[in-house]
């Protein structure tokens, strides 16, 4: 309903059509991990932070291929230094600071299991490397605090109440979910794992309800076979 009024034909019809990457060759990983409070101390935030980045780090060390991991800058500058110093024999690369060094790597012989980039919204939008990613990992839920802006589309496209506007957010959250997987589908002998560690359970049941054939697990025992 939400989409249908985005593109301006309400009352169409919707029909959705089967993809062209074929989803089994996904694993979904979505570990437990402690909610997450905003009354936190500091170091139940560093506790809670290096909680996250132990996941990390394990799927880093088994993954053949390029690891892409996607956060807020915030995040991404605290995590980028420990990377570093865990990994010192891979390229840790900040995205934003390397985009046109990233984007030609892919014409370049090169060993992607020693290749860590992190970025933000602009690096799961428009970055293309086929057959060089097999992990992508999503710090925390990518659902950006209302602004203004949203409301106010929201209130002309007729979403008034609580729900509705709910509805929006989750919706905004799914499509940017969804682009960062994508990095992994970029041509049809793309395998590998998107791994979820933020503590929300919604995050991994939106997935659930588009990528029915892809692999669902709390517990990665071994790396998935393309």
């Amino acid at each position: 309903e939400i989409f249908m009024k985005d593109i301006g034909i309400p009352n169409a019809n919707l029909h959705i059509a089967n993809g062209v990457f074929d989803t089994s060759r996904l694993t979904i990983y979505h570990p437990y991990i402690k909610m997450w409070r905003y009354h936190f101390t500091p170091e139940q935030h560093e506790e809670h932070f290096k909680i996250r980045v132990s996941h990390l780090t394990k799927l880093i060390s088994v993954n053949p291929r390029g690891s892409l991991i996607v956060g807020t800058h915030a995040e991404l500058k605290t995590l980028y230094p420990l990377l570093i110093t865990q990994f010192p024999n891979h390229n840790v690369l900040l995205y934003n600071d390397n985009e046109n060094l990233v984007k030609n790597m892919k014409n370049e012989t090169i060993d992607w299991s020693k290749i860590i980039i992190l970025g933000s919204e602009k690096m799961y939008i428009g970055l293309n490397l086929p057959g060089c990613i097999g992990l992508v990992a999503i710090l925390r839920s990518l659902n950006e605090p209302p602004k203004q802006v949203d409301k106010k589309y929201s209130e002309i496209i007729g979403l008034h109440n609580d729900v509705k506007y709910n509805e929006r957010i989750q919706h905004i959250r799914l499509m940017k979910q969804m682009q960062a997987i994508g990095r992994i589908m970029r041509c049809h002998t793309d395998y590998g794992v998107v791994a979820f560690l933020s503590h929300h359970p919604d995050d991994v049941t939106y997935v659930k309800h588009y990528y029915k054939d892809a692999i669902f697990v709390k517990e990665l025992k071994r790396w998935p076979v393309g």
